[in-house]
């Protein structure tokens, strides 16, 4: 059963109703944002426990050190640098399946049915939302698509994107098609 947002924090952060109710006041006379960010904005609620209630209510799991993780540089192409700094996303996996393929994406905003939309749209793949902190998700997308602007690690090294060969598999740069279950990425 879907709970509202404050009868989550009240419930499980501890948050006092009379907090959710000046934030939901704050709301009526005006003031922008959506009920979790005032709860941040106003010191009642750490981001991260906004984020592990967000989790409850949508009933999604939580994806924590996304910028830890190594992703494939055709996962960041996928979803374009831009796009995800602007809507805080980050793609976290994707594998391949008979019908196309399945993209785990973190979010700042799980609910935001119109950037899951675009993300379906121009991946071609059926997504599952996670939810990540705001400043996790910032933290990803400037450590990994800084490699994707300009170079990608590998062992020996550092290689230019620009100068790698489509077949170039060894790198780590595959065409999307082609990815598969093992190179997806633990999130958690």
């Amino acid at each position: 059963m879907w709970k509202k947002l404050g009868d989550v924090v009240v419930e499980r952060c501890g948050v006092r109703r009379e907090a959710v109710n000046e934030c939901l006041s704050r709301q009526r006379l005006g003031e922008p944002g959506r009920l979790g960010e005032l709860l941040v904005r106003t010191g009642v609620l750490p981001e991260r426990q906004l984020v592990r209630a967000l989790a409850v209510q949508f009933g999604i799991p939580i994806a924590l050190e996304l910028a830890r993780h190594d992703v494939p540089a055709v996962l960041l192409h996928a979803v374009p640098a831009g796009f995800a700094a602007r809507c805080l996303v980050f793609p976290v996996s994707v594998t391949r399946t008979p019908t196309g393929g399945e993209l785990i994406l973190a979010m700042a905003d799980p609910s935001d049915i119109g950037v899951l939309s675009d993300v379906e749209r121009f991946t071609g793949c059926t997504l599952f939302p996670v939810i990540a902190p705001a400043d996790e998700i910032r933290r990803a997308i400037a450590r990994h698509y800084g490699l994707v602007r300009g170079v990608f690690k590998r062992d020996e090294g550092v290689v230019l994107i620009e100068e790698l060969e489509a077949d170039d598999s060894e790198f780590g740069v595959i065409p999307l098609e082609y990815e598969s279950a093992a190179r997806t990425t633990e999130i958690g």
